[in-house]
Order: C-alpha cells, then structure tokens, then sequence
C-alpha cells in the first residue's frame, strides 16, 4: 500500500540523468567559490602579485627588523651607555621595534600560511626576549618585601605601678579590667584614684596630639566632630542638663553636641541620631540609644553610658565608659580607659 506522500516511480534512465545533472550542479558551484576565494587572496596580497611572492616579501621585511633589533640589544649588552636613564631609553626603543614586528605578523596573516605565521610568532617572541634579558642585566628591577613596622608601645599602660594604682583604686571592678554596672566613678577618696592618674596620660596624650596633627586623618576627624549640629549644649559648668521623653519630636533633628563642658550631669531621655562630644571634663553623661554613631574627642576623667550603633573615642584619658555598640569601639590615643556593660 503506497502512501499519498510518495510520487510516480522513476525509471533508470531518469535517475541517472537526475544524479548527472546534480553533479554538474555541484561542479559549477565548487568552481564559482574557488574563482572568488582565488581572487579574494589576489586582493590580500596587494603588489606582491602571489601567494608565494608576498610570502618572500614579508620575511624579508620580518628579518631584517629582527636581526637588526637583536644586533642593537647584543651592543647595548656589550657596551652600556653611562646611566640608567640612557640604558632604559634605548631598551625602551627596542621594545617598539619589537611592538612594530608584530603589527606587521597581524597585518599579513591573511597571505601567510599557517605555519608561516606560527614561525613569526616565535621568533618575535624571542627577540622580545633577548632585550628583557638585557634590561634586567642593566636595569634590575627592586625587589618588592613587606617591611615590618615598629609597634608603639604604650609607656603609661606598660607602667606597671600605674596598672596596679588604677586595677586597685576602682570599686567593684570585674576580673579584666571591667566595670560592673551601677560602679561609681570618683576621683579622690580611694573609689577610683583617676586623678592621681591624670597627668601621666595627658602628658601622653598631648604626644599623640602633636604627632596627629600633621595628619590630614586626623584633621577629617575633627572636622567631623566640629560639624554644626541641630543641638548643642557649650561651655557650660557643674549643670545637669536633661532630655525628657519625646522633647526632639517636634525639633527639626535629633543629634547632639556637647561641647566644653566641666562638672556637668548631662542626661538624654530621647532617641539621638547621632551624639558628638568634644573636650568633657569631670562629666556623667546617660545617653541611650544613639541610633548613629557617637564621637568623642579630648574626655577626661568622665563617666559616660552609651547605647549606639558605633563608638569612635580620640585622645581621650582617664574615663570610664559603659557601652553598649553594634560594632567593637574605635579607640585612638587614648589612656587609662576603663569598659563596662551598659
């Protein structure tokens, strides 16, 4: 049963016409694309006029550039100029003649047989050889190490009677140097002897001072902390300065700056978004949660309880501190600086 798809039969004669006539087809075909790819070389050769002849062209091009670079590279070798700036100029120039030799590989890649260009290649690469062999010769390069810098030591913490004045004069003090919360901090009295402390740290701080002045960090640094604030409480002394619930609510912020302040209670009882303190002295301030970050700057035998996102403390001494942050605390130049929970 024959299906609808199939046609009349073919006898033999007309099969074999069919078959004569495709190749005939395919014959005229194969002839066409030799034609054009025949004269496709043709136009890629240019004046050489061949294949053979402008393979004869381009090595002879291709030679004489390298002979002659690998000639100039065994002088220079032989009979260095006087400095390395001179040496490095002409090896410089070298390498731009190596550079132009294989500008001239790429641009005739199209009328060179494989093999040819395979060959090009190498030995273009091992002339560029030969002058890298050269310059190290003439111009070593310096060999790169990391270099170990000096660790500071802090001379008022390696003190070892100034550890135990400070260990022995703070009460209730957990093992590690440690406040418990609720701990008193008072200078006098045997509580905790911060003042007796006072002037080896400030001596030592004012080095740290002196030497980050310079620092352009550092002057960032304090140029953040001196940023206008929407609050600011300044130059006030033996105040106690509060913050009730809600009072920033209907303000236009909610940061702070506390700024030369002595003997002053300063106690917030709102949200901050940020919270900045510049030169405290003798100072408790609550403060509790500071969304932002708080940057302390030139404290001095000051209690401070804080709850924030970050800490940053700069050439501080003499405090103790009750945190709470998000991240560890930023300390620089700092001494005798006492951590409890929050």
């Amino acid at each position: 049963r024959k299906s609808a798809m199939e046609g009349p039969p073919i006898d033999d004669a007309a099969a074999a016409e069919l078959k004569q006539k495709l190749d005939e087809r395919l014959k005229e075909r194969q002839a066409k694309l030799k034609d054009k790819w025949e004269k496709d070389r043709v136009e890629e050769v240019g004046e050489a006029g061949s294949v053979s002849s402008a393979c004869q062209a381009f090595w002879g091009r291709f030679q004489q550039e390298r002979r002659a670079v690998s000639a100039a590279a065994a002088e220079l070798a032989a009979a260095p100029r006087v400095t390395p700036e001179e040496n490095t100029s002409v090896l410089d120039g070298l390498n731009q003649r190596v550079l132009k030799l294989s500008t001239l590989i790429s641009q005739n890649t199209h009328s060179l047989p494989k093999y040819d260009v395979k060959r090009a290649l190498t030995e273009s690469s091992e002339t560029r050889a030969e002058v890298e062999l050269v310059r190290q010769q003439l111009v070593p390069r310096k060999k790169f190490a990391f270099g170990r810098r000096k660790r500071q030591t802090n001379s008022f913490l390696s003190d070892p009677a100034a550890i135990s004045n400070l260990e022995g004069g703070v009460k209730g003090q957990q093992p590690g140097g440690c406040l418990e919360p609720g701990s008193q901090v008072t200078s006098g009295g045997g509580k905790c002897n911060l003042a007796a402390l006072s002037s080896a740290a400030r001596s030592e701080i004012a080095g740290e001072k002196s030497k980050k002045a310079a620092n352009a960090g550092d002057a960032a640094s304090a140029g953040d902390a001196n940023m206008a604030a929407t609050h600011l409480w300044s130059g006030k002394r033996g105040e106690t300065l509060v913050v009730g619930v809600g009072e920033l609510a209907a303000t236009a912020g909610s940061d702070y700056f506390l700024k030369d302040l002595e003997d002053c209670v300063v106690v917030f009882m709102d949200t901050l978004s940020a919270l900045k303190l510049l030169n405290l002295k003798r100072c408790t301030v609550f403060a509790g949660p500071v969304a932002g970050s708080v940057f302390a700057r030139d404290l001095a035998e000051c209690s401070l309880h804080i709850a924030a996102r970050q800490l940053r403390i700069h050439d501080s001494a003499d405090c103790a501190w009750f945190t709470s942050t998000s991240s560890p605390p930023i300390i620089e130049a700092c001494a005798g600086m006492l951590f409890g929970r929050w």
